[in-house]
């Protein structure tokens, strides 16, 4: 299983991984794009948006305030419907 972090410094500013900036959704779906045709048949992804060391995906990725809900189901459909073992890190599951 490779755990690769590519998608996770996409919207990385000049301060690091707390200093977010715009994020461009064709980067985010190229890469994971990329990593799914690069392992099919030939490995096995896991699949975050998030962990201990990650902003909340809803907040990064989504609409936190005005779209909540829809943003949590929209990236949770995202992140189950590729090739891969999904993973949910505690606390995510309210995200």
């Amino acid at each position: 299983m490779v755990f690769q972090f590519e998608h996770v410094d996409l919207d990385s500013g000049p301060g690091g991984k707390w200093d977010l900036k715009p994020l461009e959704l064709k980067d985010l779906k190229n890469t994971f794009t990329k990593w799914q045709k690069g392992l099919e048949g030939n490995g096995w992804n896991s699949l975050y948006l998030n962990n201990h060391d990650q902003p909340g995906m809803v907040s990064r990725f989504g609409n936190d305030k005005e779209y909540h809900v829809e943003s949590s189901k929209m990236l949770a459909t995202f992140l189950h419907m590729m090739q891969g073992t999904p993973y949910v890190y505690q606390g995510e599951e309210s995200e």
